[in-house]
């Protein structure tokens, strides 16, 4: 399966009650290749800085979380809850600190069996591993997948420090999401992901995210749309999303325990050598 786009904590600091299938035509622009003039492709390759209307947005998005000073004073944190992906269940838990050290688990039960895999990132290699039924031996995660969880990694975000991270944000347009107008501002990350915030025009709360993923062997163009929020540690947070593609939800996550600034050992990250310790992952 395909791990949640951006779960790290600003991630969660990104509500939507309707069904999601009676939602507007999407006005993502298509990342993917597009035809030109002259009968070639040409891809979207995004904005290449930051406009200053963009910017704004962001600083005042930022602001309406808690605020720089209060965002940067949380430097862990362990979420946990289901996530629902068509047919399927997963328990999840995601561990972060900061700068970027990650650690994603998900857990299931088939045939009276226990299933566990954990990703993770330990700030300079991305790895994985099947924990159970079966322990296997941890192995690198391939350039594309790495790629993608390393920007997961990013303990506050794309939006946090984004001139010295080298993505870049421009205002777009206007669009409804669910009736309710919100300002669009269209990202290029400093992975060539082109991606679209959609920020409430009122609150300058997050409304809706706009990406590319993979989705049924195929790219297409998905949104997620954040299902409420509420205040930790002096920061808003998203206790939940719903991910939409073709008018339809195909996965569905909740966060029911956030839990921050709490001891989380580098013992978690790092990557076990040997047969022994690899045998031992199952215990924890």
């Amino acid at each position: 399966m395909k791990y949640l786009t951006s779960i790290c904590l600003m991630g969660l600091f990104l509500a939507s009650v309707y069904p999601l299938w009676a939602q507007e035509e999407p006005s993502v622009e298509s990342s993917e290749d597009v035809d030109s003039e002259d009968g070639e492709e040409e891809k979207d390759r995004g904005p290449m800085a930051t406009d200053a209307n963009a910017a704004t947005l962001i600083d005042y998005h930022l602001l309406v979380l808690g605020g720089l000073e209060q965002i940067k004073a949380i430097n862990a944190i362990t979420k946990k809850g289901p996530l629902k992906e068509g047919k399927n269940s997963y328990n999840m838990t995601w561990y972060g600190k900061a700068p970027n050290k990650y650690r994603v688990e998900q857990h299931y039960r088939k045939m009276g069996r226990d299933h566990r895999t954990i990703r993770v990132y330990d700030g300079q290699t991305a790895w994985t591993q099947v924990v159970e039924p079966k322990p296997k031996p941890p192995a690198i995660m391939g350039k594309a997948e790495a790629k993608e969880f390393i920007l997961e990694a990013d303990f506050y975000g794309p939006l946090v420090d984004h001139r010295t991270k080298g993505h870049f944000f421009v205002y777009d347009s206007q669009a409804k999401v669910y009736g309710k107008p919100a300002h669009i501002v269209k990202g290029r990350l400093n992975t060539g992901a082109i991606v679209y915030y959609y920020f409430d025009v009122n609150s300058y709360l997050l409304r809706r995210y706009g990406f590319s993923g993979k989705f049924a062997s195929s790219m297409v163009n998905a949104d997620y749309y954040p299902k409420g929020f509420r205040k930790i540690n002096g920061v808003v947070m998203e206790h939940g999303r719903e991910y939409v593609a073709n008018k339809g939800i195909y996965k569905e996550v909740d966060f029911e325990s956030i839990k921050v600034n709490e001891e989380i050992s580098d013992k978690l990250f790092t990557m076990p050598k040997n047969k022994e310790n690899w045998l031992r992952q199952k215990e924890k």
